[in-house]
């Protein structure tokens, strides 16, 4: 909880390091491409490719740092950036994954997707949160939690069945 008793949900400390280990080697690429000046095109490519993965990743925040729920809406941070979206104005969806550390959530206007939707509204939530669960469940009671839906296997009369367990 913060001073103000909104709640927040983050990473701990050395998840933080984790984090900024990555996205220094993102950076570390291009910089060893400009001092040492490879002769192949290969590595100023991965150079290229790695500082746009770094400006995605800041750009759309697909993976947050610190979230933040009140009342009136929820915030995503990272980046010293926010992406806030007001409950009144959002639609909220949680999908579940076979993979148990990760959830996948959706935030889409009342009217249908946001500007720039490709930039904002789908952010990966990692396990390693601070109250992932609870955050998990909050989100779920404001909208949609959609589970995998079952595997089937089609028979060879065209029925499909679920599979057993």
């Amino acid at each position: 909880m913060t001073r103000t008793g909104r709640p927040v949900f983050g990473h701990s400390r050395a998840r933080r390091w984790v984090f900024l280990a990555e996205d220094g080697l993102l950076l570390a690429l291009p910089v060893l491409c400009l001092v040492f000046r490879p002769v192949s095109p290969l590595w100023w490519g991965l150079a290229a490719g790695a500082l746009l993965a770094l400006a995605w990743n800041a750009c759309t925040l697909h993976f947050p740092r610190e979230i933040l729920l009140d009342d009136e809406g929820i915030s995503f941070r990272g980046y010293g950036r926010e992406h806030r979206f007001l409950w009144a104005s959002c639609r909220v969806s949680v999908r579940r994954f076979l993979v148990k550390d990760r959830v996948l959530v959706r935030m889409t206007g009342r009217d249908g997707p946001f500007p720039l939707h490709a930039l904002r509204g789908r952010y990966w939530l990692l396990d390693s949160i601070h109250g992932y669960d609870a955050l998990v469940r909050e989100l779920g009671a404001r909208g949609a939690l959609a589970d995998p839906a079952p595997k089937t296997t089609a028979s060879l009369a065209g029925s499909a069945k679920p599979d057993p367990p």
